[in-house]
Formats: structure tokens, C-alpha cells, sequence
């Protein structure tokens, strides 16, 4: 059995050491018969005609060198009409019957009902074989739809724990340092009540290209980085004790998974599939304002609690590790033809 995953590629991030290139990558150095093709990002006027060319073009690739018993896997479905890899999985499906093909979207349940109706979902869904989520709620989400549970099955994000690690055994900072980092689906009007209510904690800001983290500029405790590399958000983990997380929604993200491998405490919005990665031996689930205040104010004061709750973050990130996502992810392979 041979294996195909398409992937798409981010020009802003394709050499970075997570998201689904990267993981497209790994996967293939562990298993000869496991190969990957990608989508050019072509961010241009009339990229989507290219795309679409593109997807055109593997969907005929896939038709000449798939057998029956192979497995397709589309690694970002569902992602708009713009990235629209369910092209691949209708031809296929026609042309191909006896080839296996597992879909693997990773947006949140309201973003994928933003871009394509409940109609479409489900016929999106219907042609694979079957359907890899990466947190509960994504898929109580399909279920709500009347997707049945035996096909969709709950995976994990991984990390690159050799990469994402923390580069000492440093001692917490004496004045708690806590890094924000992502744009997608956070609440920045109550991270502003937060901040603005702990002038005693410094805070480090990594969010991109938003423009509704300017606003923070007005305090003097809070660093503001816009786009940086791996590198520099690297080091940036490297000196913070706090990963800080005001989220509206989650699935699994980059974010939660490298924080944890780089041994910094949890402090995040109890909503989505957060509890498929963190518990209360490495995080602190909040609701309001007030409870993320009271949450950092603690641990601004507790360094044995704020000790406890990093190392914690480090050995549960040693069980999302790339090798122990190969190892699920073949077996789960398998069970698609049982």
C-alpha cells in the first residue's frame, strides 16, 4: 500500500518546523512507500485559476499512479472554495473507487459553516472513506451536522519536541513574563481588560499582522512583535514562564502544542478542544476576565505552582511527538480497509 498526502504550501511558513508541510515531510522520512505533493501558494491576482489547474493536475497525477488498496490524504479540507481540495477527492472517487481517501480539515466548526453551506459540507464529506479531526469539538461539530461518529476519527496536533524544546533549565523570571501569540479566533478585546489590570506581569505580544493588537502599544509592561520567524518567536518562548491564551474558540493549534513543548505554563480560555491537550496538571482554564487576572496574579506569586505547571506542559508535550503521531497514524491507515 502506497500513501498520498496533499498539502498545501504558505510561502509565510513553509519552512517553519510545524503545521501540515512539515508534518507531510516527516512522515515520508519515516515510511519509503508514503509520498506528498503540495499546492503552490500563488498569491496573485487570478491565483485561484492556478490552484484550481493545480488541483486539476493531481487529481490526474493520483488517477495514473494509484492502485486499489493505496490511500489518498487530503491534509487541508474544507479550507475554502479558494483551496478547495474536495476537487481531488470527487475525481478520485469517480475514477478510483478502490482508493482509500481520508480527509483532514482543521478550521473550527463556525468557519467552515462561514465558507460553505450545510449542504456542501455534507456532500464534501460523504465521498471520503474517512474524516481525521483534531480536537472533540471539531467533530461533535460534524455529528451535529448528521455526519455518523464511526467516520470521523479524533487525532492529535504533533510537535517537534526536538526543535521545540527549551534550550536551559532556567529559573522563572523574577517578574512573570507571559508570551501571546496567534491571531485566528482570539479575543482581544478581553486580553486588553487582562493586561490592563497587571501592570506588575510583562507581557510579549506576537500577533502577526492584526491590527487590533495596536491597542497595546499604550502600556509600558507589553512588548508588541508583529510577523517574526521561527526563530525569533523561538527565543521569544524561550524567556517567557506563561503561555497565555484568550481564545473564542480552538480545535489543536501550533500555538498550544509548542508552548507546552517549550515548558511554559498554560493559562487558557476553557472553550472548544483545549481539554483534549491541557488539564489542570499543566494549565489554568478560565471563563472571564477575572479569572485569567486571578490566574496570572497567582502564578506571579507562586513560583513553586508556576514550576509544577511548566515541567507538567513538557511531559505532556512528549506524547504529541512526531514519532508517536507516525505511530498512530499508520494504524489508523490500516483500520480504513478493515
Amino acid at each position: 500500500m502506497k500513501i498520498y498526502l496533499v498539502c498545501q504550501t504558505w510561502s509565510n511558513t513553509k519552512n517553519n518546523h510545524a503545521g501540515m508541510l512539515y508534518l507531510c515531510k516527516q512522515l515520508v522520512a519515516y515510511n519509503p512507500n508514503i509520498k506528498y505533493v503540495t499546492v503552490p501558494d500563488f498569491k496573485f491576482k487570478g491565483g485561484i485559476i492556478f490552484r484550481y489547474l493545480y488541483y486539476l493536475f493531481f487529481s490526474f497525477y493520483l488517477f495514473l499512479f494509484t492502485r486499489t488498496g493505496d490511500c489518498v490524504i487530503l491534509m487541508e479540507y474544507l479550507l475554502s472554495s479558494h483551496y478547495d481540495q474536495s476537487i481531488i477527492a470527487f475525481f478520485l472517487k469517480k475514477m478510483k473507487p478502490g482508493v482509500r481517501i481520508i480527509a483532514l480539515p482543521h478550521l473550527i466548526g463556525k468557519q467552515i459553516s462561514e465558507r460553505f453551506s450545510t449542504k456542501k459540507i455534507l456532500a464534501k464529506l460523504k465521498i471520503v472513506d474517512s474524516i481525521w479531526v483534531l480536537g472533540s469539538s471539531l467533530k461533535s461539530y460534524f455529528n451535529s451536522l448528521g455526519v455518523p461518529s464511526n467516520k470521523i476519527i479524533t487525532t492529535f496536533h504533533y510537535v517537534d519536541n526536538e526543535y521545540y524544546k527549551s534550550t536551559d533549565l532556567r529559573k522563572a523570571n523574577e517578574r512573570l513574563r507571559v508570551v501571546v501569540m496567534g491571531n485566528m479566533q482570539r479575543d482581544y478585546d478581553l486580553l486588553y481588560k487582562i493586561v490592563s489590570n497587571l501592570p506588575f506581569i510583562n507581557f510579549d505580544i506576537c500577533a502577526g499582522s492584526s491590527n487590533a493588537a495596536k491597542v497595546f502599544c499604550e502600556f509600558r509592561n507589553v512588548t508588541l512583535y508583529p510577523f517574526v520567524s521561527e526563530d525569533k518567536l523561538k527565543m521569544i518562548m524561550n524567556t517567557a514562564d506563561v503561555s497565555l491564551n484568550v481564545m473564542k474558540d480552538t480545535i489543536g493549534s501550533n500555538v498550544i502544542v509548542t508552548s507546552m513543548a517549550m515548558g511554559l505554563a498554560m493559562v487558557v480560555s476553557d472553550v472548544g478542544s483545549i481539554r483534549d491537550y491541557v488539564d489542570d496538571s499543566n494549565a489554568i482554564f478560565c471563563r472571564t476576565s477575572a479569572d485569567f487576572i486571578e490566574a496570572l496574579t497567582v502564578l506571579a506569586h507562586d513560583g513553586d505552582k508556576l514550576n509544577n505547571l511548566r515541567n507538567n506542559s513538557v511531559e505532556k508535550a512528549n506524547f504529541l511527538s512526531i514519532s508517536n503521531f507516525y505511530n498512530w497514524f499508520i494504524s489508523e491507515v490500516n483500520n480504513v480497509y478493515k
